[in-house]
């Protein structure tokens, strides 16, 4: 009985377990039952190219959208610092007894003082060189006033000696004289000017220093080198009349020297003919002086005179 009890609990226990197992029941066995499974495909780009150009255009649109923004920021910056100011300046002209102050920019002047230095400067330079013209005709004349009283000398020699002559001798002791004081008296301007042009380059170097410490316009500047170069040019003006008259002087000395010196080499010089050309020749001796005008001349430091020659 015990054993028959036994077998119908164990019946009941292990049947059904095994009834209901997949492996026992064949209708679940997945070969009676398939179902289609979805192909996944996979597909490959390549991204090589998509990479470089969303790197470089990344990089400028970033860089751009930054500039904009550091654009914003100082607006913003500059807005607000007006907005502080405008309140700054509501409240200063809300307070009573408050006073608009209209501030005037200062125009930027520039100095042309430099060109006016740079003018006086060359002018003195170049006038330097006219008096070196004028210092050398100066030595030239000495030699000739050195060598003429020997000459007249001879002649006064000759007149002693010849007594019954003494009207052709003392005739050509005046045309010797007359060319001395000539040459002699275009030595006293030659002098006289090269005094007078360094006189002019100390009134151009006070110039300088007055100028140096003063604001000159461009108008101002012209004006001042326009009138240093006409003064300049007065000055060129009258060394070369003096050069010339020196030149017309010696040569006419020459002339009369060597025709001095064939009258004496012939055989009959006291004769009446040769007087009247003797006496010809002394009335015919001009002064050779240039002749002389003051000049007014200009310069920053005040005005002057100057010399002015013409021939």
């Amino acid at each position: 009985m015990k054993k028959s009890l036994l077998i119908i609990i164990l019946s009941i226990l292990i049947v059904p377990s095994t009834v209901l197992a997949s492996w026992w029941n064949p209708f679940s066995w997945k070969v009676f039952n398939k179902q289609p499974v979805p192909k996944i495909e996979t597909i490959k780009t390549s991204t090589s190219i998509d990479k470089i150009s969303t790197t470089t255009e990344d990089k400028t649109e970033i860089q751009r959208l930054r500039n904009e923004i550091e654009i914003l920021k100082k607006q913003s910056k500059v807005q607000a610092g007006d907005t502080l100011m405008g309140n700054a300046a509501t409240k200063s002209l809300s307070s009573p007894g408050a006073s608009i102050k209209k501030i005037n920019p200062t125009p930027t002047q520039f100095n042309f003082n430099v060109l006016t230095v740079d003018s006086y400067n060359s002018s003195i330079k170049l006038l330097d060189m006219q008096i070196k013209q004028l210092e050398i005709i100066s030595s030239d004349a000495d030699r000739y006033l050195d060598g003429i009283p020997s000459l007249i000398n001879k002649m006064k020699i000759g007149a002693e000696s010849f007594p019954q002559d003494r009207e052709f001798w003392n005739l050509i002791i005046d045309i010797y004289t007359k060319h001395k004081d000539n040459i002699y008296n275009l030595k006293k301007i030659i002098l006289n000017y090269i005094s007078t042009i360094e006189n002019y380059q100390n009134k151009l170097r006070d110039s300088i220093i007055l100028v140096q410490d003063k604001n000159i316009s461009l108008n101002e500047a012209q004006t001042i080198i326009k009138e240093v170069q006409s003064e300049r040019d007065k000055i060129d003006n009258s060394v070369n009349a003096i050069k010339e008259s020196y030149e017309l002087s010696t040569s006419r000395f020459l002339e009369d020297k060597d025709a001095v010196s064939d009258t004496l080499e012939s055989s009959i010089y006291n004769t009446q003919s040769t007087i009247k050309i003797l006496e010809s020749k002394i009335r015919t001796i001009p002064d050779y002086s240039p002749s002389t005008t003051n000049c007014s001349y200009y310069s920053y430091y005040g005005g002057g005179s100057l010399n002015c020659y013409s021939y």
